[in-house]
């Protein structure tokens, strides 16, 4: 039970205003790993990080777990 409730609070279940965020490492060397980080949070946040930083996208709904975030 505890765990469906710990995955549940990294979801954008039950809220339409939450999304999922990828941000992606810069492509030097030493962090070329091919995947990013999922973060949840409410979608203007994601669409503002996406506008400035231009290296994250925005995913939709769903959960983090496990990691959507590949290039």
């Amino acid at each position: 039970m505890r765990v469906v409730l710990r995955r549940a609070k990294k979801s954008t279940c039950g809220n339409v205003d939450l999304t999922r965020c990828c941000f992606y490492p810069s492509l030097d060397k030493k962090r070329e790993t091919g995947a990013g980080r999922c973060r949840i949070m409410h979608w203007r946040r994601c669409a503002k990080k996406i506008k400035r930083y231009g290296r994250a996208e925005d995913l939709g709904t769903g959960s983090c777990l496990p990691n959507p975030c590949m290039y």
